[in-house]
């Protein structure tokens, strides 16, 4: 079995829509298999990295932590949250959103609080 962690550095944004989309495209794929995924283990990192590190320096490499929004990384960063706004409008199948309802906000979804793990959240 594959266990899937995603992360990102606060876990705000762009972790807990990755990792629908992956659940969503998962579902999707194997609709003729339900409830089957090929992958039944994606866990978002509770924090994001940026607490991880912190709590866990001992177990990262390299050992030293740069924020995203330093001044060595501020346009890569920009322009690739830019590029992120631009493509999330991921949508849901049926059977993730148990019925008809579609709405993007991530927070609105009906799993976006299931599974808390003391490190992670499980989809």
């Amino acid at each position: 079995r594959v266990l899937i962690i995603f992360h990102c550095e606060y876990f705000a944004h762009r972790t807990p829509r990755m990792a629908l989309h992956l659940r969503s495209r998962d579902r999707q794929l194997n609709m003729h298999l339900y409830p089957a995924l090929f992958y039944p283990d994606v866990y978002i990192l509770d924090g994001g990295y940026s607490s991880f590190f912190h709590e866990y320096r001992e177990r990262c490499e390299p050992q030293q932590y740069i924020e995203m929004n330093d001044a060595s990384h501020r346009q890569a960063c920009e322009k690739e949250m830019g590029k992120f706004r631009r493509n999330t409008k991921f949508g849901r199948t049926q059977s993730f959103t148990f019925g008809g309802y579609h709405h993007n906000d991530v927070e609105s979804s009906p799993s976006a609080n299931f599974g808390k793990r003391p490190t992670g959240r499980v989809f």
